[in-house]
């Protein structure tokens, strides 16, 4: 049951990050994009490729935490929107 529930977590975790970094690239113009060196045909597979690293690292830090005993030591939401964070 806990891994149902986990893999459910993570994959409306995963669809949020995704919706909300596509979000914020596409209300960026063409100078800005290619500042950070994206195209505009590029961001679904970028942003999906984010939320999958992002979702996959927020797992297993909380994995570690509750194997240390601490349930509250990774926040789900940390880090920046796009990007490594």
């Amino acid at each position: 049951m806990t891994t149902y529930l986990n893999n459910l977590t993570d994959a409306f975790r995963r669809w949020n990050t995704r919706r909300k970094t596509v979000a914020t690239l596409l209300r960026l113009d063409e100078r800005q994009l290619d500042d950070i060196g994206i195209v505009r045909g590029d961001i679904d597979e970028i942003a999906t490729y984010q939320a999958r690293v992002r979702v996959a690292r927020q797992r297993a830090q909380q994995d570690a935490a509750r194997a240390l005993g601490n349930r509250h030591a990774v926040a789900p939401n940390s880090g920046s929107l796009v990007g490594c964070g």
